[in-house]
């Protein structure tokens, strides 16, 4: 049982670890005109940008840096 749930740990963990794989193709325009002072980042954290829109890796919308 002790393998079992050790074995199923690691495999959710490169999943994760995979899950900002998606192409760019799918991952939606994600283009807007650039912010003066403001950084975005995606939240999966695949990415930064210095303008909002979609993250070129996985196409969430990215969110503004704190």
């Amino acid at each position: 049982m002790k393998t079992f749930i050790v074995g199923l740990t690691a495999g959710i963990l490169v999943l994760a670890s995979v899950g900002c794989g998606v192409p760019a193709s799918k991952a939606g325009s994600g283009t807007a005109a650039p912010v003066a002072g403001k950084q975005y980042a995606c939240p999966m954290g695949c990415a930064t940008a210095p303008s909002p829109g979609n993250c070129p890796k996985c196409g969430m919308e990215m969110v503004e840096k704190k």
